[in-house]
């Protein structure tokens, strides 16, 4: 393949793939012979903004995961948002008893606790939005390496 055949390979798949890894592709390309350009055409990429927007509006539910075919961190997401869930019914049941009792330091420390929780979830949740969007892009360049084998 010449290099600005590769070249329009390459403006195709650019938003699909990794900034740094288009060189790594580029010399693939050049490297393949002519047939397998066909095998290019054939390759179904991810789609990093929707992966990206699955993301932003179903994070917590591991929509992006599943979508990226990543079951395991898919999976742990979903059992993390059913721990959350699961630890606010009983943080609802204790803190009502707590209040019934008067005691407000229990109170605070069960909430001290509920609300570190839920931090730790959402920040996790939003790290997710930028590592599944890179792990689309990584996932779209071993598809392409591998059709040109």
């Amino acid at each position: 393949m010449t290099e600005e055949t590769a070249d329009r390979y390459l403006l195709h798949y650019a938003d699909k793939l990794k900034g740094e890894d288009l060189p790594v592709l580029r010399a693939a390309l050049i490297a393949a012979p002519e047939y397998k350009r066909k095998a290019l055409l054939g390759v179904k990429l991810y789609k990093p903004l929707l992966t990206l927007v699955f993301s932003l509006v179903f994070g917590m539910l591991a929509v992006d995961r599943f979508y990226i075919k990543d079951i395991g961190k898919g999976i742990l997401k979903v059992l993390s948002l059913a721990a959350l869930t699961i630890l606010t019914i009983l943080y609802r049941i204790y803190a009502t008893q707590l209040i019934y009792r008067e005691n407000f330091s229990g109170f605070f420390s069960f909430t001290g606790v509920l609300i570190l929780f839920a931090i730790i979830f959402y920040a996790i949740t939003f790290i997710e939005l930028f590592l599944c969007y890179r792990k689309t892009k990584k996932k779209n360049l071993e598809k392409l390496l591998a059709a040109l084998r």
